[in-house]
């Protein structure tokens, strides 16, 4: 005696689909991104002056006295860490917490009195991942089989090296730029994919 099929629900086809999609999505933008964030020779951005007013709040110092070294010339992956005074440099920002989030897991895991660059951008990593995976699945939940192109290339376009190098830094710019991901998500979500296309094209 033959068992009948229970009818196939299109929506959770589309669904799961928009789910591997977007884990494949952000598997590969892990992988392309922490190439180049963690593997030596790692990619960063030298410090012009702006890094002081963020490690004078954090409990961050230069190793070398000598400028050469400080400034321009070479992305610094370690730093010594001392006391963090918040805000004590009279810099406020989103920014600060995830410096001092970094720093304490540093120290949590090294034991050391170093700070590893790489810290910070796994966190800004995380939320990028994360940022990708829920925007892609959203953008194909929504536009079906004509998302997926704009899903595929999130990936040249976002991981571009000029916008993640600056994770292995001090600079505001990637807290800009994963909060822009998630904002995106979030607005998508809400409004739908159609009304935030065209600002993501422009960007």
């Amino acid at each position: 005696m033959s068992r009948m099929m229970a009818p196939v629900n299109p929506g959770k086809l589309k669904m799961d689909f928009a789910t591997t999609l977007a884990a494949l999505v952000a598997l590969a933008a892990f992988i392309i991104t922490a190439r180049i964030l963690f593997i030596r020779p790692i990619t960063g951005v030298a410090d012009n002056g702006d890094f002081t007013r963020v490690m004078n709040s954090t409990g961050l110092y230069y190793i070398s006295d000598n400028p050469e070294d400080k400034y321009f010339g070479f992305v610094n992956r370690l730093y010594g860490a001392g006391y963090a005074i918040p805000f004590g440099g009279g810099y406020i920002s989103t920014q600060l917490p995830l410096v001092m989030l970094a720093v304490s897991a540093c120290k949590a895991m090294t034991g050391g009195g170093y700070f590893d660059i790489r810290f910070l951008s796994a966190i800004y990593l995380l939320i990028f991942i994360v940022a990708i995976f829920f925007t892609v699945r959203q953008t194909v939940k929504r536009m079906g089989i004509a998302g997926v192109i704009p899903a595929l290339l999130i990936i040249p376009i976002f991981c571009d090296t000029g916008y993640i190098s600056y994770f292995n830094s001090l600079y505001g710019e990637p807290v800009t730029y994963v909060s822009l991901l998630l904002m995106t998500f979030h607005f998508s979500s809400k409004h739908g994919v159609n009304q935030i296309t065209p600002s993501i094209a422009c960007f």
